[in-house]
């Protein structure tokens, strides 16, 4: 039987707990991530929106498709949400 290190959250402690409800894993992560790095660019360069924008769409997108890919798929709101609150 092949055993799997370990390996730490790579997002923010803060923010790491919130990968679990969808899955948890690489996954989780990347969804929380994902959805940490938009709500950082919204909250933090809006002045420069256009220039990410696009990436943002796209971002959200993966994630809806992730999620829902997990069946999960109502849960992109209310984690949304979350991850905002927290960044």
């Amino acid at each position: 039987m092949m055993v799997l290190p370990v390996v730490p959250c790579q997002v923010p402690a803060r923010v790491c707990h919130l990968k679990n409800p969808v899955g948890g894993g690489a996954q989780g992560e990347a969804i929380v991530a994902t959805l940490a790095a938009v709500a950082f660019l919204e909250a933090n360069a809006s002045e420069h929106r256009d220039e990410w924008s696009s990436l943002a769409a796209k971002a959200t997108r993966w994630v809806e498709a992730a999620l829902a890919a997990l069946g999960q798929g109502g849960a992109f709101d209310p984690l949304s949400h979350e991850v905002g609150l927290l960044v």
